[in-house]
């Protein structure tokens, strides 16, 4: 007997079946409720120990000594060593409103002579050159009775005539030369009291900007860039832009015989004097330039031992390539391991410690 299946019974297995569909639908809901409700807490939570450790190395980081930051005072110096070829050194300039100075190793006579003075004779104009001006300006500043243009001690500024760029030209516009030359004379030996002269008359020709060639001489390079003197005296002012930076080889320290150990220490303390008295220098920097790594490494072991403790007169420049120094442009050794080292130091307020 076949058994025949009422619409009612199958309908009624249908409605059975939907709710059972539904049962575990509401079922499988709820559970995704419940997941989601825990990882949102979980969340919750990890935010929370995401903000306490972030608080917390903010406290460790601002616990860390900070390195000290650039700070250039109005009335601070920058005192650099580089260790880099003296007659390349280049200089940023505040526009065309400043001037620089690198300063030569003469000897009295002033006419030239060996190392950097026969560079300068070489890239200057020969010093046999009876046209050049170089060697004409030297010529024309005046002798003592003993034939002497630069005396031990002393220092005479002339114009540069494009010394660092290799020129060799006749015609001339000294307000274009923007790169001064101090011929200084130190002593032959060890004499502290002349070496130290010498590098204080280096500043002193510098901020007072005073060409001592002759009037009629000076005269013929731009007679209308120049304010009237008396004859025979200095012709103070010429330059009506200031020299701001002043770039110094080591005086006596080669054929002269002067120690550069003994020498170091006294030219540091003749410079920091030197700002010490004049508060009022137009000088912004003054950079030691070597020729040696050891020259160098003598001057920066100098100023860390003796100049740069925790009260002496330099503070050292953290970082000095930084933007805040970017007016410094320095001509390096290519192969030296000797990088820049800069310090400040106040101007009227140096004290050795």
């Amino acid at each position: 007997m076949k058994l025949v299946r009422s619409p009612l019974s199958t309908l009624l297995k249908v409605v059975l079946c939907t709710v059972s569909l539904t049962n575990t639908a509401f079922s499988t809901v709820a559970d995704v409720t419940f997941k989601l409700g825990e990882l949102s807490t979980k969340l919750t939570t990890l935010q929370g120990n995401f903000t306490t450790l972030k608080d917390s190395l903010n406290d460790l980081n601002n616990a860390i000594p900070k390195p000290p930051e650039n700070i250039i005072g109005e009335n601070d110096v920058i005192i650099t060593l580089v260790r880099g070829p003296i007659l390349e050194q280049k200089f940023d300039f505040n526009g065309d409103t400043e001037y620089a100075a690198i300063v030569n190793a003469a000897n009295e006579p002033m006419l030239g002579g060996g190392a950097i003075d026969g560079a300068i004779s070489d890239k200057g104009g020969n010093k046999y050159n009876e046209k050049h001006l170089l060697h004409q300006e030297r010529s024309a500043v005046p002798q003592n009775s003993s034939g002497e243009r630069c005396p031990i001690g002393q220092a005479r500024l002339t114009n540069g005539y494009g010394i660092n760029e290799g020129l060799d030209k006749i015609t001339f516009n000294p307000t274009e030369d923007k790169i001064k030359i101090i011929h200084a004379t130190g002593p032959r030996g060890i004499v502290p009291n002349k070496l130290a002269e010498c590098y204080t008359n280096c500043l002193l020709e510098a901020d007072s900007r005073t060409l001592r060639a002759s009037k009629e001489f000076i005269q013929k390079l731009d007679q209308s860039v120049f304010e009237e003197a008396a004859e025979g005296s200095p012709l103070t002012g010429i330059f009506t832009k200031p020299i701001t930076s002043i770039a110094f080889c080591c005086i006596s320290t080669g054929v002269f015989g002067y120690s550069n150990n003994l020498a170091c220490p006294v030219v540091l303390q003749a410079v920091i004097d030197y700002f010490k008295t004049h508060p009022d220098s137009t000088i912004k920097e003054v950079r030691f330039v070597f020729f040696k790594d050891s020259e160098y490494a003598t001057y920066k072991n100098e100023i860390e031992t003796n100049f740069s403790t925790a009260s002496g007169p330099l503070k050292k420049i953290a970082n000095p390539t930084t933007k805040k120094l970017n007016f410094l442009n320095l001509s390096l050794e290519p192969e030296t391991t000797c990088l820049p080292l800069m310090f400040t130091l106040t101007k009227g307020a140096a004290q050795r410690e």
